[in-house]
């Protein structure tokens, strides 16, 4: 056990000098309360089992450990994150506000790069491979060096070393771009094939155009294609009310802190039915933008708590007299055939989708 001094000296009432074998400090207040003056810096306690303060992090000796200071806090950028959280948080909910203009004419270019997404030849692509060749070459030098003018086994390491590393780099960016041209080139025929109405060809990519969403909360869409390729059906598993966001983040200047503002139940439920509302109309909003056959989109989407809440059947003519994502959203789905009821507090109820058959009536 290593031995410790520690002798504490009363200089009058209230007030304390401590002495170590490597540090000192000087504390007055009365008993609870107090302030110390340290090596370790300045610290006051209220006397209520609180302890704040400014100084080192140290410890006093196996075992022990003195209080440890707390990382400085960038007042002046704390309203710029909570604006961050907020505008995330926001622009979350309103899936609507992604939606494009129901006026908005993609030429055939525009619309396979939106499909191909991340897994297409883009300029920072074209850099990596233009690239590759010069450090394949660079590899197979050093290999060669590592093997004939290495002068010992360090040397060898290192020139055998930068040769695999930068082979491995090289492999992998040309896979990369002989990847993405077949993906580009198989998006073209598909895409080709899907805005002449192809049942299997507008399934592919609907299928792709999904896998491109990242969505606010887990959002699960399955889909089936008419053989007309006229309509499409689409059944959401919506993500569940608990997973909303229940609050915002707010600055008190007297704390010099960001706080939580946590919402109302209203307020949540009103959050939820935005946001769901906002799906449904995302998803009819890529049919009509990317398949010019599909005239009808019957959406349901539903929970595991209450079975399908919402079901809306979307009509492309109707669809190009509209501003989707200037709008909001409970109102703008009342312009189409749609089943939808609200409980107490803006909750929405099970209903029964509509069908098929009832789409083909109206």
């Amino acid at each position: 056990m290593t031995p410790r001094f520690r002798r504490s000296i009363k200089i009058a009432p209230g007030i304390k000098l401590s002495l170590g074998k490597k540090d000192g400090s000087f504390s007055f207040g009365p008993q609870g309360p107090a302030v110390t003056v340290g090596r370790g810096g300045t610290f006051a306690n209220p006397g209520a089992g609180l302890l704040w303060g400014s100084g080192s992090s140290r410890s006093s000796g196996k075992g022990m450990t003195t209080a440890k200071q707390q990382p400085a806090v960038n007042v002046a950028t704390l309203p710029r994150e909570a604006n961050l959280y907020n505008t995330a948080v926001e622009e979350g909910i309103n899936q609507h506000r992604k939606i494009p203009s129901p006026s908005e004419v993609l030429s055939f270019k525009d619309a396979v790069k939106h499909i191909c997404g991340e897994d297409r030849i883009t300029l920072k692509v074209i850099l990596h491979i233009v690239f590759a060749p010069f450090a394949l070459a660079v590899a197979l030098f050093s290999l060669a060096m590592a093997f004939t003018v290495a002068q010992n086994d360090s040397e060898q390491i290192v020139f055998a070393g930068i040769g695999i590393i930068l082979t491995v780099y090289a492999v992998i960016r040309i896979r990369q771009c002989i990847r993405f041209g077949k993906n580009e080139k198989r998006v073209k025929a598909d895409y080709a094939q899907a805005i002449e109405g192809d049942q299997e060809a507008i399934g592919t990519i609907f299928e792709a155009l999904l896998k491109n969403i990242d969505w606010f909360r887990e959002t699960t869409p399955a889909f089936e294609v008419s053989p007309d390729g006229k309509t499409m059906y689409v059944d959401i598993d919506f993500p569940e009310i608990e997973h909303m966001p229940d609050c915002t983040m707010a600055i008190k200047k007297t704390e010099q802190a960001m706080h939580k503002s946590f919402k109302e139940e209203d307020d949540i439920s009103k959050d939820y039915s935005t946001h769901v509302h906002g799906i449904i109309m995302r998803i009819a909003g890529l049919c009509f933008a990317f398949l010019p056959t599909v005239d009808t989109v019957l959406c349901s989407g539903y929970t595991q708590h209450n079975n399908y809440i919402i079901s809306v059947s979307f009509d492309r003519a109707q669809w190009a007299k509209t501003s989707p994502s200037g709008s909001v959203p409970e109102n703008f789905i009342e312009q189409f055939q749609y089943r939808r009821e609200f409980g107490e507090k803006g909750v929405l109820k099970t209903i029964m989708p509509l069908s098929p058959d009832a789409c083909k009536a109206s």
